[in-house]
């Protein structure tokens, strides 16, 4: 089965902000996750049913919608801050 990738325009956006070296080791684990979404780790608590991939000090956030054979990238970025920016983006402060 193959698998078709959708990067947001966020996550675009902060690709293009990488240096060229980050950015070809991200892109090639796009490619492992497109190969088989399974191999990142299912997240927990408020960003349940997305999962997540480590690219060296990176991670990778995406959803899978198995109905259309789609891997939805949401977010890249450091492991220290991409995690709190997600809750952010996802649950807002009202």
């Amino acid at each position: 089965m193959t698998w078709r990738l959708v990067v947001t325009p966020k996550v675009e956006a902060a690709l293009r902000t990488f240096p060229p070296q980050t950015k070809r080791y991200i892109r090639g684990a796009l490619e492992d996750i497109r190969r088989d979404p399974s191999i990142g780790k299912l997240l927990r608590d408020e960003l349940a049913g997305l999962y997540s991939f480590r690219a060296r000090r990176f991670r990778i956030v995406y959803r899978i919608e198995r109905q259309v054979i789609t891997v939805v990238v949401v977010g890249v970025g450091p492991r220290k801050t991409i995690y709190e920016e997600l809750i952010a983006e996802i649950h807002p402060k009202e």
